[in-house]
């Protein structure tokens, strides 16, 4: 080679080099502005903690990181942080994830995945990748506080605290309900919410139009609902229901909703049936009495005694009654006598209460309204007041429900007034409300846009203002569009395919998915929408959270012509290389020793198996982001088997072993991508191969049910139970039965396993340790189970 030759051969490399360092800065480059744009901070650590390598816009934070350790840049520690993923991830070999709170910035809150890789010269380091998931873990925390607190209060009392609606056709539903449904309907909640007819069911068939009735009336009117009734339990006991709800408001539809409760009083109302019974009793005595008083002296004395023994009776069941119990004079309006449950409600003595009157238990600024209340009561205009403010002897106020009945006692009439303390209920409401109040809150300050929908038309009920920033609407136009609005005319992106979506989430199954959306101005952008079913203002309504995720597919789009370009830039080297040596190793350019044709062999070696490692990484990230095409037809499982056999029969001799195939002749063609289930195959033999040192390998076929089965089973080493668990994880190798690693990328397995899956299988491993193994996988024999619109060529 002449100097003139080499000059310019030399002078061609630079420029080579000049090339590739440019493109590399330039890839660079690119990974920087991916990192900032997406609010990722990376990082790289070594063994002692150092910083080796930090981001552009970590680094304008916290300064330059040489000569510091990580704990020490970042959190400002003079020792390791006491849940080091760091750690960990060097003594597993295996990524881990952690949380971290940077003091530095606000307590800012980040997701760390530590990697641990090996650098070029073998040592090992790890890469941090780090996430900012503070507005999440806040916005998490707020709605399980709030949704906690409501439940706690409810789920403690013994009524049945509910929300419930009436629709204008008549139909009836709860929209929520507490625990305590189990002791008054025998009910579950979940099947009350489900079905409203099984509580309806249970009331007795006499009451049930009277029920439906009050409720109409009490929709009509828009007033609190107050009706008692019976219900008839699973053992055939009938107990009475105090019902009592106030409307709170009228949907857009017509539907009103209440807030109420339910209360078992079957104790209360024996004893008010046998009052009556006795009073009823008791006039109808006198007044046959009083008409045959003349006839003697004796007779008078017979009916004092029976009417004294009445009234006896009456005390009884006055003193020991639950609710608080008063008898009034319906002119003067003082109390005659109060049994013990009303003395301890409002902190008197017997004494004490009788000496006082209707107008020394309420507040004064309530009296004139509740003494009219009391006069209507007293005429028999009406018999129930409910929300009556009470004061105690304390002063303390609480709130009862008074129902009243005339009574006569010694031929003088009285007003018996039963008091029911409604305060906890009351407070119950006001949680009820402040829930609410919570929800509206959160909702209105989301970062994300959220949209309410009819869960039946889709037209939009409410919008946050994140989404009428996103659409560009204001509230008020929000609410007159439907999703058809939101959705653009292209092809597999319309409103109508969109709707197959809502239709599902309607029936509660939640969807996530990605969508080309359009604003007001006409802009197409990319949003990422969670759909889901849930219970608003007392309906099911449809959600739609949406997040603008235009950026963040435009630098997908940027990762895989990154990809591209990787695999361009490794392979087309590799492809010189590999062929530069089969030129040499054929002697093509002269003879070559035996030792230097070895030692060229091993490197041939070594580039095809690069090249293997490329495709192993490109297949799976193929079929991770779903690109990767699956074309169907119909085969016949056998043949390809008996190909595969075929291919690998040379790797088999070299190592000793016997290939054995145990094919069921009856299994039908199916339709199934060759090509792949041909790769499957080929990696399970080739693992039974490396893992076998002598016996044999057999590969069987069989047909169950609406499934093909094919197992490959050979008599190696087999596999530790430890090491089962990691058979089909992401670049996992385990140890052949020498104890070294066999080499790969780890994705064999993981690439078999979303091949199988993508048609509509299963793939799984059963081993026993110095025993051998046994790979299985299935295909379904209906093609409806596999990769959907395969047979087009289209993508998975």
């Amino acid at each position: 080679m002449t100097r003139k030759t080499q000059k310019q051969n030399e002078s061609q490399l630079e420029k080579i080099v000049i090339e590739r360092t440019q493109k590399i800065i330039g890839l660079q480059k690119r990974i920087e502005f991916i990192l900032g744009a997406t609010k990722t901070g990376l990082d790289i650590i070594d063994k002692n903690f150092n910083v080796v390598y930090i981001d552009p816009e970590w680094k304008k934070v916290y300064g330059d990181p040489t000569g510091k350790k990580c704990y020490e840049y970042f959190m400002g520690r003079d020792k390791t942080c006491q849940r080091c993923g760091i750690k960990k991830a060097f003594a597993t070999k295996l990524p881990v994830v952690t949380e971290e709170v940077l003091a530095r910035e606000g307590n800012r809150t980040i997701q760390v995945t530590t990697i641990p890789y090996k650098d070029e010269n073998g040592e090992w380091l790890v890469a941090e990748v780090n996430a900012d998931i503070t507005e999440h873990k806040k916005i998490e925390q707020a709605l399980r506080d709030s949704e906690r607190q409501i439940r706690e209060i409810t789920d403690m009392l013994p009524v049945v605290v509910y929300q419930y609606q009436f629709m204008p056709d008549g139909t009836q539903k709860f929209i929520f309900v507490n625990k305590a449904t189990k002791n008054i309907f025998g009910l579950r909640q979940d099947e009350i919410l489900k079905d409203f007819s099984k509580a309806w069911s249970k009331i007795l068939p006499e009451d049930a139009p009277l029920v439906f009735e009050s409720i109409k009336k009490a929709v009509e009117e828009f007033k609190p609902w107050a009706h008692d009734f019976r219900l008839r339990k699973k053992n055939r006991k009938v107990v009475w229901i105090q019902g009592r709800s106030i409307p709170k408001k009228i949907e857009p539809d017509g539907s009103v909703i209440f807030y109420g409760t339910l209360t078992d009083v079957t104790e209360h109302k024996t004893q008010e049936v046998q009052l009556e019974k006795y009073r009823q009793h008791l006039e109808s005595i006198v007044k046959e009495r009083t008409k045959k008083l003349a006839l003697s002296e004796s007779y008078y004395r017979e009916l004092f005694k029976f009417a004294k023994e009445s009234e006896e009776k009456f005390k009884a069941i006055f003193s020991k009654a639950r609710d608080g119990f008063l008898l009034a004079d319906p002119i003067t309006r003082r109390f005659y006598m109060a049994n013990k449950t009303m003395c301890q409600m409002l902190g008197y003595s017997e004494k004490e209460m009788v000496r006082l009157a209707v107008d020394n238990i309420h507040p004064k600024e309530n009296l004139s309204d509740i003494i009219e209340k009391f006069e209507e009561q007293a005429r028999g205009d009406i018999s129930l007041i409910t929300n009556v403010p009470v004061q105690k002897k304390n002063g303390a106020v609480i709130y009862a429900d008074i129902n009243t009945a005339q009574i006569f006692l010694k031929g003088k009439r009285y007003i018996l007034g039963s008091f029911r303390d409604i305060t906890e209920r009351r407070k119950i409401e006001a949680a009820l409300q402040m829930s609410e109040d919570n929800y509206r809150s959160i909702f209105e300050t989301a970062s994300d846009a959220i949209l309410i929908r009819d869960i039946q038309t889709y037209k939009t009920i409410d919008a946050n203002r994140a989404a009428c920033e996103m659409f560009g609407y204001s509230k008020e136009d929000m609410k007159k569009l439907y999703i058809k609005h939101f959705m653009t005319d292209e092809t597999g992106y319309t409103w109508k395919e969109a709707e197959n979506f809502y239709k599902l989430a309607a029936d509660g199954e939640p969807q996530l998915f990605e969508w080309l959306g359009i604003d007001k101005a006409g802009r197409y952008f990319w949003v990422e929408a969670n759909v889901k079913r849930a219970v608003i203002g007392g309906k099911y309504r449809i959600i739609s959270m949406l997040r603008d995720i235009t950026e963040r597919k435009r630098l997908v789009t940027m990762k895989d012509n990154f990809m591209n370009t990787v695999s361009h830039e490794l392979r087309t080297p590799l492809a010189a290389i590999k062929e530069g040596i089969s030129i040499v190793v054929d002697e093509l350019e002269g003879e070559v020793g035996s030792e230097n044709k070895n030692i060229l062999n091993v490197v041939k070696k070594n580039v095809d198996r690069l090249n293997r490692l490329i495709d192993d990484v490109l297949d799976f990230q193929k079929l991770e982001s779903g690109k990767m095409p699956f074309r169907l037809k119909k085969h016949n499982i056998n043949e390809v088997v008996e190909e595969c056999c075929q291919v690998m029969g040379g790797l088999v001799r070299e190592k000793k072993l016997s290939l054995t195939l145990d094919l069921d002749k009856s299994i039908p063609s199916l339709s199934f991508d060759k090509d792949k289930i041909l790769q499957v195959l080929l990696n399970f033999i080739n693992n039974a191969v490396k893992f076998t040192e002598q016996g044999n390998i057999t590969i069987v076929t069989r047909s169950e049910g609406k499934w093909i089965k094919v197992c490959v089973r050979d008599t190696g080493i087999g596999i530790k139970p430890e090491d089962l668990p990691r058979m089909f994880k992401k670049f996992e190798r385990i140890e052949s039965a020498t104890g070294q690693n066999t080499g790969g990328t780890g994705l064999g397995l993981p690439i078999s396993k979303e091949i199988i899956e993508k048609h509509g299988g299963r793939i799984w491993v059963e081993s026993r340790w110095q025993e051998g193994s046994e790979f299985y996988f299935t295909l379904p024999l209906n093609k409806k189970n596999g990769v959907k619109n395969a047979e087009k060529n289209t993508y998975s």
